[in-house]
């Protein structure tokens, strides 16, 4: 799933770090978290890339079963001077192959 965050590491030479994280949908908190989505990121250095993550088992499911979800997806990545960045972006996500009605 594309987030819509496009992120890169500011220094030459380095490699930057971080998380994404998706969430909404309804999903709702458990012990194992409300995340449709999360992993770790890595960003090299001078690139500019666009942030995917893939759907955990639940997020599918739940994505199966409504068609489309409203989801925010959070994206922290950490650069050489140990100061976190975040960015956050919101849509809707679609079943793929969904057929949207012409009326």
């Amino acid at each position: 799933m594309d987030t819509g965050i496009v992120a890169s590491c500011p220094d030459a030479d380095v490699l930057c770090t971080g998380n994404v994280t998706v969430t909404g949908g309804g999903a709702r908190k458990s012990k194992k978290g409300g995340a449709l989505a999360s992993g770790p990121i890595e960003l090299s250095s001078a690139f500019s890339q666009s942030i995917t993550v893939t759907l955990s088992k639940r997020g599918k499911k739940l994505l199966l079963k409504k068609g489309k979800l409203k989801v925010t997806a959070a994206v922290s990545v950490t650069g050489p001077n140990g100061k976190p960045a975040t960015a956050t972006n919101s849509g809707k996500i679609r079943q793929p192959g969904s057929k949207r009605s012409h009326h």
